[in-house]
């Protein structure tokens, strides 16, 4: 996943054995990427929104909806999502309490982090804010990683 930063271009482990030899060390990360495959034309910064609104997260969000109990709401705005998991979709009882978490919350969000999907957490919500770069088959890959994980939490609601 990490090989492969551009179409054609130099892999991700060579990009950052040239940063650390440039001697560039002191440069942000990020900038050097700009840099380096903004001038071949590769990665266009110009061009993020266009993609951001390309790529339809709406869609896996309703998919979640349908297919698990637990998914009491979801919403985004482009690429900045959250969804929110309930006890009962009726009562809308969220699945761990104001300012606590849960032993279900901590089992989702574990089965998460061992299919290595990194996220942010927040009592009975996952937020789904991936970066702006992301493709449509990672995007899928990502909420494939989401699906599997809410089959946890859907065993704690009641419907």
């Amino acid at each position: 996943m990490l090989e492969g930063l551009a179409e054609n271009g130099p892999t991700a482990t060579e990009t950052l054995r040239e940063w650390r030899e440039s001697g560039l060390g002191s440069v942000p990360l990020r900038n050097f990427l700009l840099h380096r495959f903004g001038q071949e034309g590769r990665f266009r910064p110009d061009r993020m929104r266009d993609h951001v609104d390309s790529v339809f997260m709406r869609g896996h969000h309703e998919a979640l909806m349908v297919r698990h109990a637990s998914v009491g709401a979801v919403r985004n705005i482009g690429l900045f999502g959250i969804i929110e998991l309930v006890r009962d979709r009726a009562t809308m009882e969220p699945l761990s309490a104001f300012n606590t978490t849960s032993e279900e919350m901590q089992l989702v969000m574990r089965a998460l982090l061992d299919q290595g999907l990194y996220t942010i957490s927040r009592w009975h919500a996952i937020m789904t804010n991936p970066p702006l770069c992301i493709t449509e088959e990672e995007l899928a890959e990502g909420f494939g990683i989401i699906d599997g994980a809410l089959e946890v939490s859907d065993r704690a609601a009641t419907g």
